[in-house]
Parts: C-alpha cells; structure tokens; sequence
C-alpha cells in the first residue's frame, strides 16, 4: 500500500532522468513558460512575517538549489537538466485554469466503412498504443492466436531501477503464458523480508508484501523475443498521430522516425500490413494500421486519454523525488509507509517515505499527496528537502561517502473521476490511460500485474463476439468503489489548497493513520495486509470503521476539521456503501453463476456481458486478492 517501486512503470508527468524517460506515445510538450516558484502561506501570518519569511525562503531555496545542482551533476547522465525541464511542467500544471480545461482531438468518429486502400487489405485484431507496459497484455492476445501490433514512442527497453512487486503477483505473467517459471527468478533480482509501516508510535511488521524486485531490462527484453517470435509486430520510435474510427474498424496514423532500424515485423509471422508515406530524408515517415480494437496504454498523459476526459486537471498528485544509492546504512528492512514528522505548515505539506534494498544499493523515495495548485512547493526544492531529511530518515550523520547512482522525481496524476470512459467506440484505455489504479500508490507495473488476467480474457472475448460498442467495452474498465475509496483516503493523508492550519494538530495526519493500523494491527494480518496492498474490502473496512466509531470520535472529528473537505466525506461513504453493495452482488453472482452460463451459451454477446459484470463485482469490492 502506497508503495511507489510496487507499482512502477513511472508513467510521470514529466520528463526524467536518462532510463526514466516517459513510457508513451504522447506527442512532446510544446515550449513551456516558466513559472516563478512560490510557497503558499498560512492566512493567519501577518504581512510583514510575511515578507520576512519569504527573505528566508528565498535564502534557503537558493542554498538547497545549489545542493541540488551540485549533488546531480554527479550522478550518471546528469540529471539536474531533466529536474529543471520537470518543474517547467509540474508549474505548467499547476498554473494551469481548469476553467479552461481542452484536449486536442485526436480520435474521430465516422458512421462509413473503412475507405478501400490497395495498400492496407487486412486488418489486425488489436492495436497496442504504448509498448513499456502495453507488451504484456499484447503478447498475452497474441498466445491466444489474436493479430497484434505494438506501438512505441521509443525503444521498448526497461529502465535500470527495480519494480517491486510481492512474488506471487509474479504468477499471473506464467498463466497467460507471458513469462516462464525460470523467467520469473531470472527477472527477480532482490528478495528481502520484513516489511514494515512505521507511523507515529505504531509500527507493522510483516512479511511478503512488495518485497521483490524486478529488473525491467531483462524482463522486457524476455516478452519483446517472445511477442516477435509469435508472430507480432513491433513498431519503436514510433508516435501516435490520430485514429479514424469507422463502423467496421479503426485506421491509425504514427509518424516513424526515419532514421534507425525503427519496425520490427514479426519473426514467427507475417505482422501487420503497413501503409508508409514516402517522406524527405531526415523527416518522419507516416505510416498508417488497421485494427478492429484500439488499446490506450501511453500513461495518465495519453492524448487520448486526455480527449475522453475533455482535458480535466487531475484533482489531486503525488509528488515524488528519491535515489537509488551506496553508502547508506544497510536495511534490516523496508518501509512501505513511514511517517513521523508533522505536517510543514510552511510548505503545507505531509512527507512519508519508502526504503527498499535494491541490486546496486538502496532505494529511497520521499513524497507528499497533494492538489496541484498555484504556489505548490517545486521539485528542486522538495529534492533539496529530500537531501536535507535523508540523513534522519536512514540514521546517517550525514551523506558524506553516499554515492548516488539514480536519481528520480516527478508526479503521477490522480482524477477522481476514474476509470476512465472511453471516447468513442473501439477503444480501452488501460493501465494509468484509465485510471483504475488506486489514488494511494503509483500505478504502472502493479496495476497491470492485478487486472492482466481480466484484461486479457475481456479483450478475447470481446474479439470472439463481435463486441465493439463504448457502451459494452466500459465493461472491462467499470465503476470500482475498491478504487473511488482510495481517492478519499488521499485526502486524510494529504494537504489542498485553502485549508486553513490555524488551530490545528500539525500531526493530525500521523495520529488518524497511526491510530488505524494500530486497530487493524490488533485485528491481526488479515485485516492489515489486504490494506497494505491496496485491497479495500467490505469485512475489513467496516470492522475498522466501526472500532475508529467507537474508540476513537474525538480524531475522526479533528481529521474531518482538518480536511475541510464535505466532498471527501460524501465519497467515502458513496464508495464504502458500494464496496459493501458489490461485495454482496459478488456472493449471488458466484452462487447463480451455473445458471446464465447455462442459458447463455447460444449468445456469446450476452455471455461476455454477464462475465464483465460478475468481474466489476469481484474487483470492485477488492475480492480478486490472492491469498
């Protein structure tokens, strides 16, 4: 739970340091112009402090930017550039007048066939928009004798740092035939156990949580061989231009870049039918696909996904910066969670931090759930707070013979309004282009892992039966109340704008979080590891908010003073109320199953339909863990 490395894949909003670049097929940023960095301020400081303490910052910030600058410069790649390029973009968001929200129109409609091209006669089965994450669901509808092509902006290679993951989401990759046994322990590259939540005075530890790292490099290499092997059809250095959906499929445009070995047809088969632009020496070529299936896998930024949400601003970030480094004193264990000091009311923010052990030293992450806003602290100065904690957090005099191979920062967007309802018919977003993640951790490779399974079997199915409305393909991205829940408790752990810290207990955060996993951890495993892995379920939540009704009154109060929020308070009880509906329809549904199996097995379509909805039940009240 809140576990950044578990679920990786960093679909950031930002551009990072050299193996940590962005792993979509969205079309670069325009110029971006540079915003002023700014802290917002309690209402309750007078001008003149005001002003006083601005001197201060402005001292302090240019002191820590040159920490920064210099502490980078010495890292492999030298990342500060990427930094600097990083804040233009979270400033950008943050100034940016949801008012005036818009998305470029990238997909559109047309109620005609698709227009008769001597040089595109055949159509594929489904077309994968974003290859880093997008490979593993495209290969899994491969074995499974579906026509597939892969789209990447880049070369489809993993980036050095680790994806954590608990060993037995590993599985899921071995039964849909993506990975073998001895792939799985070759791609595991670190193991370790305990892992512990530390916040306030109470303290987890257990064991076999997220306590696993995968090295991407060789893993994607692994499922790239095998994808070519069967028969698909890889594009790299290839963007997604536009799609044109017709009645009777999908034609796609991506501009190739010239230069360089950039497709890759299919070792073990023909792959796909490609039309290419002649274009002048140098430029990219356009080249065009069919498909009956679109699939958006080019992260949280995907134009795509950005034209079915109108171009919304998330509601809420987390913002990250840490490092994979040598030096640090060695870990007895992970955290998962650590929080101990208060809330900055000068930067209004709750950090909490992650160590986990990795192949070449340790990793440490910093962050803070937050709204991105006018004023909001920038990634340079919260990786100058991050250098300036570091040695407190990890028991160190100082980082004096730390040597720091990785560095990293940036943010992953959260919309409340999630999983995302696709534009037009013929298309399913998923990975962070949907959203169904949960708003607590950083989506990626995790997400994939828990809904690759269900994925992969709906888009079967739905290729089997004809099933190509919006209406229907929503089915495999449903309403989740497992994942709206999580977009609340963010809210507990998190700071917005315009709430005011006059009068209020600036550990109020680690206190309510504190005094929950101390209820869950006298509950005992059952209760409390579901909750660390981002399962929400029924049994759980109510045995926990019923003890916190009970015990504790007086801090659910002054957690609700707190958070100032009566839209939080009326999604979370949305979301635990649905949590407990769908935990009972999954019951029937498991119980009746037999019977509309039975009925309707002349009629795929109803079939496929009764098969979604039993699944949005399962998952959407947290049923699909494994034990």
């Amino acid at each position: 739970m809140w576990c950044l490395p578990a679920n990786s894949g960093l679909h950031l909003a930002t551009s990072l340091q050299p193996g940590l670049t962005r792993s979509n097929n969205a079309p670069s940023p325009g110029p971006l112009k540079p915003s002023a960095v700014r802290f917002l301020l309690c209402g309750t400081t007078c001008k003149s402090t005001q002003h006083s303490r601005s001197a201060q910052r402005a001292v302090s910030s240019r002191k820590g930017a040159g920490k920064v600058q210099e502490t980078l410069q010495r890292v492999p790649g030298n990342p500060y550039q990427s930094l600097q390029s990083a804040d233009k973009t979270w400033h950008q968001l943050c100034n940016t007048d949801p008012r005036q929200a818009s998305a470029r129109t990238v997909v559109t409609e047309h109620k005609t066939p698709l227009p008769q091209t001597a040089d595109l006669t055949s159509t594929q089965d489904v077309v994968v928009l974003g290859g880093t994450l997008g490979i593993f669901l495209a290969t899994a509808l491969l074995l499974r004798g579906k026509s597939v092509t892969v789209v990447e902006r880049n070369a489809l290679l993993g980036r050095d740092q680790e994806w954590n993951i608990s060993k037995a989401d590993m599985q899921v990759f071995v039964e849909v035939g993506v990975l073998t046994a001895a792939e799985v322990e070759e791609v595991l590259v670190t193991e370790f156990n305990p892992v512990r939540i530390a916040i306030g005075d109470t303290e987890i530890m257990t064991q076999d949580v997220l306590n696993c790292g995968v090295h991407p490099k060789p893993l994607l290499e692994i499922v790239k061989q095998r994808f070519l092997a069967a028969g698909g059809t890889l594009l790299e250095g290839a963007a997604f231009q536009e799609a044109r959906v017709h009645s009777d499929g999908v034609e796609i445009s991506v501009a190739v870049r010239a230069r360089g070995e950039q497709r890759a047809g299919g070792a073990g088969g023909a792959g796909a039918q490609l039309q290419v632009s002649a274009a002048a020496d140098g430029a990219d070529m356009v080249t065009k696909m069919r498909c009956k299936l679109m699939v958006d896998a080019m992260g949280a930024f995907s134009p795509i996904a950005a034209q079915s949400r109108k171009g919304a601003k998330p509601d809420s970030v987390v913002l990250m910066v840490g490092s994979c480094a040598e030096g640090l004193p060695p870990c007895t264990h992970a955290d998962l969670l650590y929080s101990v000091t208060p809330i900055d009311r000068e930067r209004q923010l709750q950090l909490f931090w992650e160590v986990f052990p990795a192949r070449d030293g340790q990793t440490t992450y910093m962050f803070a759930y937050t709204d991105p806003t006018p004023g909001r602290l920038s990634l340079e100065d919260m990786f100058a707070e991050y250098l300036r904690l570091l040695p407190e957090y990890r028991s160190c005099e100082n980082l004096d013979g730390v040597s720091m191979k990785r560095a990293f920062f940036g943010f992953v967007p959260n919309w409340e309004d999630s999983p995302l309802k696709a534009c037009t018919s013929r298309l399913v977003h998923i990975g962070d282009a949907s959203g169904n993640r949960s708003a607590l951790s950083f989506a990626g490779f995790g997400a994939i892992a828990r809904h690759l399974r269900r994925l992969t079997n709906g888009l079967e199915g739905a290729l089997d039966a004809g099933v190509f409305s919006k209406q229907a393909l929503q089915l495999l991205q449903p309403h989740s109340p497992a994942i709206s829940i999580t977009a609340a408790m963010q809210q507990s752990m998190g700071t917005r704008a315009g709430q005011s810290f006059k009068d209020i207990d600036d550990q109020i955060i680690n206190k309510y979080i504190g005094a929950s996993f101390a209820e869950m951890k006298v509950m005992g495993e059952e209760v409390y590891k579901p909750f660390m892995q981002d399962y929400m379920q029924a049994n759980s939540l109510l045995r926990i908010v019923g003890t916190q009704l009970i015990k504790s009154p007086g801090l659910l109060v002054g957690m609700t003073n707190f958070m100032q929020s009566p839209k939080a308070g009326a999604l979370f009880a949305t979301s635990f109320s649905g949590i407990l509906w769908y935990d009972l329809m999954f019951k029937v549904c498991k119980y009746v199953d037999p019977l509309p199996r039975r009925l309707l097995k002349s009629r795929p379509k109803m079939l496929w339909r009764w098969d979604r909805m039993c699944e949005a039940f399962e998952y959407g009240s947290a049923n699909d863990i494994k034990q």
